[in-house]
């Protein structure tokens, strides 16, 4: 597992990265824009398979999260502490599972009995068609299976945990692979129940997640491989208002006007007060034309102690865009406000997204960990693309540097790729590491380089070929405003022919395959 940080050591947000065995924390957002390039802080090791999920443990107060929860491949959960130095340590490992974890959650929450520790309740879904509720034990690292959802013969993809609003009730919302969401709740026996089932999805749900909004209700997203996006409202319901039923449209009069279907469900706090909550569709987003991987409401704000939640949602699609949503002032219909992405390629598309804590930014992956990177500008109110971290996804097999100077790297992975790494430099700002070119794309797993020259290499690969590089003109050029390198007796000797440096051509005539 990686962590990586932006402007300073905050990690505030994160997002999974598919690469065995670890997995990659997006960048820690800073208040500060543009942001600065994000670069590597710290490598989780602690599981023995691929990581299929992360999630930091939320916090109700809108303070920093300093646990983090990750599952993977060989059927345990680790959770994380971040102590004050910024070092991460596994405080628990969840064993129970019998296959792969898929999805992960957890919050802290008010003790039954007033105590002053804090109850951490941590949900793991996984491939064995189980979902368990883990709780730690009051003044220890310790957790306990509190109880194990059966899924039959499915099994979760996605799942949610929040609070019902002025309650400690927890609120799960489990997205399987039957099409529905179905919500969770806990009863005043500690028991967690079955509340409701929403239908409408016509595709394996993909992910979920809640927001609570400014006037009291609960907002729940779900993405599918439908290409839709449902968004449910859960509200509190009081009085007199639980016991309206919604007319048919033929029985409406002139003056009424018509009301959406509303499902009731009814849980008992600590307090053994009853409240009633009752589920609604607000509404249907359409406008991504592929499986739909992610979704993410942006994170509330908190100033002078006051909450503020803004109606505003991300979503990551294997269309190869990411789309924000938000709804309109004045009809208050849901729309796309902003749509990124790429075009062309033979990449998978998005596999997820998050927000920055400001809102000002935000991260889509792919599958294989490729990062994508948006921020606002202020001055012209876009949303540019940014610079962000790279990586191989799979193991390196070699490495050589610059011969000359040693002042950049070049490596080779299994994941079918060369790779070039070397220093930004700017004025006035920290010098960092980056990828800035891949000068091999292949078709099988390159196993082994060797530098000819500062701007010449040879590869060889799984199909027992070698291959020459010498690099062109143009990235002689770029690597000089990015890295300040002196290339200026190189671009001297360097004639262009339709963009290839003729003393290429003079390697290709000697024998060397390319």
């Amino acid at each position: 597992m990686r962590a990586y940080e932006k402007c300073d050591a905050n990690i505030l947000q994160a997002q999974c990265e598919i690469s065995p065995p670890l997995c990659t924390l997006g960048p820690a957002w800073a208040q500060k824009f543009p942001p600065a390039d994000g670069r590597l802080l710290v490598t989780l090791n602690g599981h023995q398979g691929r990581v299929n999920c992360i999630r930091w443990v939320t916090r109700q107060d809108g303070g920093s999260e300093n646990e983090l929860l990750s599952g993977a491949t060989d059927k345990t959960a680790v959770v994380w502490r971040r102590s004050t130095l910024g070092q991460f340590s596994a405080i628990a490992t969840l064993v129970g599972h019998s296959g792969p974890i898929n999805a992960v959650d957890g919050l802290y929450t008010r003790q039954f009995d007033g105590c002053s520790y804090p109850r951490t309740i941590v949900v793991t879904a996984s491939a064995d068609s189980t979902v368990r509720i883990w709780e730690r034990k009051q003044g220890t690292e310790e957790f306990t299976c509190l109880h194990i959802l059966l899924m039959g013969n499915g099994f979760a993809l996605a799942i949610s945990i929040t609070l019902l609003p002025n309650t400690t009730v927890p609120l799960i919302a489990c997205g399987c692979d039957d099409n529905r969401v179905t919500l969770y709740v806990e009863n005043e026996q500690h028991q967690i129940v079955k509340v409701q089932t929403l239908t409408g999805h016509e595709d394996w749900v993909r992910g979920l997640e809640f927001a609570l909004s400014d006037s009291g209700s609960i907002f729940l997203a779900s993405c599918a491989q439908d290409h839709f996006i449902r968004l449910w409202r859960i509200s509190p319901r009081r009085g007199d208002d639980v016991l309206i039923v919604p007319k048919a449209v033929s029985e409406l009069q002139e003056e009424e006007d018509i009301r959406v279907k509303e499902r009731l469900f009814a849980v008992i706090d600590n307090d053994e007060e009853k409240s009633t909550f009752a589920v609604t569709i607000e509404a249907i987003l359409s406008g991504h034309e592929g499986w739909i991987y992610g979704v993410h409401w942006q994170p509330a704000v908190y100033t002078d102690g006051k909450r503020h939640q803004p109606m505003c949602l991300i979503s990551a699609s294997m269309d190869k865009t990411a789309v924000l949503w938000r709804p309109d002032l004045e009809s208050g219909i849901w729309l796309d406000e902003v749509r990124v992405g790429e075009v062309g390629g033979n990449t998978l598309g998005f596999y997820g997204c998050q927000f920055s804590p400001s809102g000002h930014s935000f991260l889509a992956h792919g599958y294989q960990g490729a990062f994508h990177l948006w921020h606002k500008s202020q001055k012209t109110n876009f949303w540019e693309p940014g610079p962000t971290v790279g990586g191989h996804f799979d193991e390196v097999q070699d490495i050589d540097w610059d011969p000359e100077g040693g002042e950049f790297l070049v490596s080779v992975s299994l994941d079918e790729t060369t790779r070039l790494h070397a220093p930004w430099v700017r004025a006035g700002l920290e010098t960092n590491w980056h990828e800035i070119a891949r000068p091999q794309v292949h078709g099988y797993g390159v196993t082994c380089l060797a530098m000819t020259g500062r701007y010449r290499f040879v590869s060889g690969a799984d199909e027992k070929v070698l291959r020459a590089f010498r690099a062109p003109k143009n990235f002689v050029e770029n690597l000089t405003r990015i890295s300040t390198v002196d290339t200026k007796h190189v671009l001297e000797r360097m004639v262009s022919v339709g963009g290839v440096c003729e003393y290429r051509r003079h390697v290709m005539n000697i024998g060397g395959v390319v």
